[in-house]
């Protein structure tokens, strides 16, 4: 019986995930360091491209929510969101076909770099939404900064000329 009710609620966790998850505790508050200051880099890195026109980011100073997150966090986290010039779908597709190093993925990502595109219906229709146009949203990983820049730089490129 007791082995029924942890199938169906999925209570159990094998050896080697507790093994798996105890690795990754060790090294944890340097991966977390390490993509809190890539991720405020990109960043403020993309607020100065003219084809942004805002980013969804507590930590950065002019965000609504930047005091919040002063008062009630130590760092930065991984995870952001970018509204782009309006462009026509298009531009978008420009902008993920060109991607290299970010893979297409909606998910934090973990050591991973990701991309992910959620269209404007889609947020136009969300209870506390902060656009009614598309958000892309990046997770940054381990991946080296400049390598991330330029990826976004080619990326934001393709958007550019599809945006015309």
């Amino acid at each position: 019986v007791r082995r029924e009710r942890q199938s169906i609620l999925g209570q159990q966790v094998s050896p080697d995930d507790c093994f798996l998850v105890l690795r990754g505790l060790e090294t944890l508050t340097l991966r977390v360091q390490a993509q809190s200051a890539a991720t405020l880099e990109i960043a403020q890195w993309l607020q100065a491209q003219p084809q942004v026109e805002r980013l969804l980011y507590p930590p950065l100073e002019g965000d609504a929510g930047h005091a919040l997150w002063k008062r009630d966090f130590r760092t930065n986290g991984c995870l952001f969101s970018v509204i782009l010039k309006r462009a026509p779908e298009s531009a978008f597709s420009g902008f993920f076909d060109t991607l290299q190093h970010f893979s297409i993925g909606a998910s934090w990502g973990g050591v991973h770099s990701l991309a992910a595109y959620y269209p404007g219906p889609l947020q136009a229709n969300r209870v506390h939404s902060a656009t009614d146009q598309p958000v892309v949203r990046l997770s940054v990983g381990l991946d080296g900064v400049q390598v991330l820049k330029d990826d976004l730089r080619n990326a934001l490129a393709a958007y550019e000329s599809q945006a015309r």
